[in-house]
């Protein structure tokens, strides 16, 4: 089932691509920002453009900065910083999931200790992280 599942996606971003190479093939990408995951990973896993609530998201009210991830098989490889005040996910963007570090967390999840690794949100699924232990 999951190798079906990743062959539709592939068949699905080819056939996005082409089409978005076929309207504007002139067109110049803007460089991605330096703390936005790389290549757009995750964009079509779980949530449409035009959907909102599908997507996985992730509020940041805490006073510190903190990872997330928009692949949650490769977490590394496809993460970036959320920063006080801000929101990811929505609108075709599906946060998968987060990181605890040298902080714990105040989350939606309960308090999740310092140290204790990475944290999966679902889809349909909103977390807010409210506060820190630093």
């Amino acid at each position: 089932m999951n190798k079906v599942k990743r062959t539709l996606r592939a068949l699905t971003l080819g056939v996005a691509v082409g089409a978005l190479t076929l309207i504007a093939p002139t067109t110049a990408q803007a460089a991605p920002e330096a703390d936005e995951p790389k290549g757009g990973i995750g964009a079509l896993d779980g949530c449409a453009p035009d959907e909102w609530y599908t997507c996985g998201k992730l509020t940041n009210t805490s006073g510190i900065r903190v990872k997330y991830t928009l692949d949650w098989a490769n977490k590394e490889g496809a993460s970036a910083w959320i920063y006080p005040g801000e929101t990811k996910g929505g609108y075709g963007v599906d946060v998968d999931g987060f990181y605890v570090g040298s902080c714990g967390l105040y989350t939606d999840y309960g308090y999740l200790r310092a140290n204790s690794g990475w944290y999966k949100i679902n889809n349909y699924t909103h977390i807010d992280i409210y506060g820190s232990w630093c």
